[in-house]
């Protein structure tokens, strides 16, 4: 692959998977949300199956069909942005985070699991593997959402709702 003289940081968020140091958003998916009702009327429709039945097999075989779909659409999702995200750059910067104790917490841990950072990272790193270049991840108290971009200058406290701020 051609040598790119250029580095990048990436800010994983919910409402954006993936938010770049130049500003540009990738944004999220948001797979389970989107086939959420279709996959509840499956599970409802399964659940009122006669257990051993025929029909039990063929709905749970659609929720199964359901759950792949999703799986697949996040995957695809995850591969095209972390592969265009390292063939762009020579070195990515991002954030390193345990996403499998953040998923403990339950008021945000479906939201986490439907963007996928977990199976980002993942593949930034394979891809890092792949390619060449340099995926660097960053310590997890870091403070990038709390840090300027233009001063540096860093906060103790920022609410979500401020989340894109420029310090003086």
């Amino acid at each position: 692959m051609p040598v790119v003289n250029a580095t990048f940081g990436l800010d994983l968020g919910l409402r954006d998977t993936v938010v770049r140091s130049t500003g540009e958003k990738m944004g999220s998916g948001r797979f389970v949300h989107r086939d959420e009702k279709r996959f509840d009327r499956a599970q409802r429709s399964l659940a009122r199956k006669q257990k051993g039945s025929r029909n039990r097999t063929k709905a749970w075989c659609k929720v199964v069909r359901i759950r792949a779909f999703v799986a697949d659409r996040r995957s695809d999702f995850t591969h095209k942005r972390s592969t265009r995200i390292i063939r762009e750059n020579q070195v990515v910067c991002g954030e390193g985070w345990n996403v499998k104790g953040m998923q403990v917490r339950r008021t945000l841990a479906q939201r986490i699991a439907d963007v996928g950072w977990g199976a980002l990272l993942r593949h930034l790193e394979y891809n890092e593997r792949w390619y060449g270049p340099t995926f660097v991840p960053m310590g997890r108290f870091y403070p990038s959402s709390k840090r300027c971009l233009t001063f540096g200058h860093s906060v103790d406290h920022l609410p979500h709702a401020e989340r894109p701020w420029i310090g003086t």
